[in-house]
């Protein structure tokens, strides 16, 4: 029964998602070709888009030009002041620097980005997502887990697999970890923290506490580092065998998280390196995951230079935009190999 209600609440909340509901979209161009697709999206509401308003540098004579909300210097502040699901380009005319400068500003902010192209050729290995009307939209970011039916597919192993864990393995580490965190030192048995999740949200993950009670600042501001004086020494075994992220499968449960995806961050250092990675932030297209691609690969523990996040989000884009089920069989088996041997950057 407990398995029944899990998967019923879970279909509801994602048949609720925009995958299934209305899209809230910004088009970009308020020319002709911003116009039609207005009127094809506007008269057919089976499309699921919700025009928000048109951004255009010179929309004068534009028979849209009621709701243009400003010029493309603009999408910063837009996108900011009310929620964008994806950004249309409609502009044929527009360079490939104008294009890629606008793909990196939406991306930053999380938005997906479609475009409709004057030369479809020049466009080639892209993605088209949607025919609407005359137009094809194609998808500057290849992503699989867009697609409804890969979404509910991997949602689906996730309340499976991580109530597998939290009904079998997860009691009796509990009541071990429990006992010795709290002989360890003062402080509650789990450590829980705001971390960066799908789409720029944020979530509480949780965690077995491996540190001594720190001031709040303190603990969502350093990276646990090689010896470090702030661990105990229960703390210091919990890490090296991974069982310190075992109380995230309750995340996983919960939907904050996936069995796979990109490790999440704290908040401050998503807001410092999205500032100085370029796609830093198409790593939360997707749920952050218990164990990812990067991990298994040893990029784990703490980011010293902006080249080591650098190599990280490398390997959290290429799981994005190449996903498939059994690349998230491989990189659970992966992780089990790894536990076993013993992970150098556990610590």
């Amino acid at each position: 029964m407990l398995v029944f209600r899990v998967i019923i609440s879970s279909t509801a909340t994602l048949m609720r998602t925009r995958d299934f509901a209305s899209r809230d979209i910004l088009i970009i161009g308020a020319g002709r070709t911003g116009e039609r697709f207005y009127t094809a999206v506007n008269n057919n509401p089976v499309y699921g888009y919700h025009v928000i308003g048109f951004l255009d540098d010179n929309g004068i004579a534009s028979k849209v030009r009621p709701m243009i909300l400003g010029k493309l210097g603009d999408l910063e502040r837009i996108t900011a002041a009310q929620p964008v699901d994806e950004v249309v380009i409609a502009l044929p005319k527009a360079t490939e620097e104008t294009i890629a400068r606008l793909v990196m500003e939406c991306e930053d902010k999380c938005i997906r980005v479609n475009v409709i192209p004057n030369d479809y050729a020049a466009f080639e290995g892209k993605r088209v997502i949607e025919e609407v009307g005359e137009f094809s939209l194609v998808r500057m970011r290849e992503a699989p887990l867009d697609l409804p039916s890969n979404k509910a597919l991997k949602r689906t192993f996730d309340i499976i697999f991580s109530l597998i864990i939290l009904i079998l393995v997860f009691p009796p580490i509990y009541l071990i970890s429990a006992l010795l965190i709290k002989f360890s030192s003062k402080g509650p048995v789990f450590f829980k923290q705001l971390r960066t999740g799908e789409d720029g949200t944020s979530f509480i993950c949780y965690k077995f506490r491996t540190m001594r009670n720190l001031p709040r600042e303190m603990a969502d501001s350093i990276q646990a580092v090689p010896n470090d004086p702030r661990m105990t020494w229960i703390g210091s075994i919990l890490r090296r065998t991974n069982i310190d992220e075992l109380p995230q499968f309750w995340n996983v449960l919960k939907g904050d998280m996936s069995v796979i995806g990109p490790r999440p961050h704290m908040l401050k250092h998503t807001e410092d390196y999205r500032k100085i990675i370029g796609n830093y932030m198409v790593r939360h297209f997707v749920k952050p995951g218990v164990t990812g691609w990067a991990q298994v690969n040893g990029l784990r523990g703490a980011t010293q230079t902006p080249d080591h996040m650098e190599r990280r989000i490398k390997h959290d884009v290429y799981y994005i935009e190449n996903w498939s089920f059994l690349f998230d069989l491989t990189i659970i088996w992966q992780t089990i190999v790894t536990m076993l041997r013993g992970d150098k950057n556990a610590y």
